[in-house]
């Protein structure tokens, strides 16, 4: 089954109101317009031309059920055993471990139809006990899906021994732009030896100035960079 292409952050309501000639009630660029007619297009070729006729609710309940129940079932079903939260980013790995490739955006739209036709609870202002910051970051990727570095050290304390050692059990990917951060032959990543140096990419090194003068490269890892669960 082929899914539809379409951009991210786009409002349920409005694509309902773009696709059944309404207006939208408040001013947006030309360019999301765009985008708006683009997705609603995509949505027709795949739902027919009758999906924007029965209100969001009509739509929201098109999509799912052109989904199927068994393909969401098999889905959700991912998500439960791997014991993650549900949201757009994990959705899209769980879709392409069932063998579908489904692109950020209408990830981002089947998660909002499943909250729209109350397939899933949210609870807000759960306390979790965690041992140390690898089950904690582990807890907090399992819930929130992919999250910066940065957000992660706002959390927790040693965030980056916890995260390349995370690394090394192969329990989680770090990324930054195109590039992906591998600890694999690397003995110790505070202290990288020269041929262990050209295995790890420009932007996860730095150089440092020991105490006697001596110069060295160990593994950084940017403010920026992408921090996810490894899903096999």
């Amino acid at each position: 089954m082929e899914f539809p292409s379409i951009s991210t952050g786009l409002s349920l309501r409005k694509l309902y109101l773009v696709g059944s000639g309404q207006s939208v009630g408040v001013k947006i660029s030309k360019e999301r317009e765009k985008e708006y007619v683009r997705a609603v297009q995509e949505l027709r070729v795949w739902l027919g031309d009758d999906a924007f006729k029965k209100g969001v609710m009509g739509l929201v309940k098109e999509i799912l059920e052109r989904i199927g129940d068994d393909v969401l079932e098999d889905v959700i079903k991912v998500l439960e055993e791997k014991r993650v939260g549900l949201n757009p980013q994990t959705l899209r790995e769980a879709f392409r471990l069932k063998g579908f490739e489904v692109k950020a955006g209408f990830a981002e739209l089947v998660y909002k139809c499943l909250k729209e036709a109350g397939k899933c609870i949210e609870i807000r202002a759960v306390t979790l006990p965690v041992s140390t910051t690898e089950s904690g970051i582990l807890t907090l990727l399992r819930l929130r899906g992919p999250m910066k570095f940065s957000q992660l050290s706002r959390r927790f304390p040693d965030t980056k021994e916890a995260v390349l050692n995370l690394l090394k059990k192969e329990l989680i990917t770090v990324s930054y732009g195109r590039k992906t951060l591998s600890l694999e032959g690397i003995n110790d990543p505070n202290r990288l030896l020269d041929s262990e140096i050209k295995r790890v990419p420009e932007a996860f090194l730095v150089k440092i100035r020991g105490f006697k003068g001596e110069s060295f490269y160990q593994v950084s890892i940017p403010s920026g960079a992408k921090v996810s669960l490894k899903w096999t």
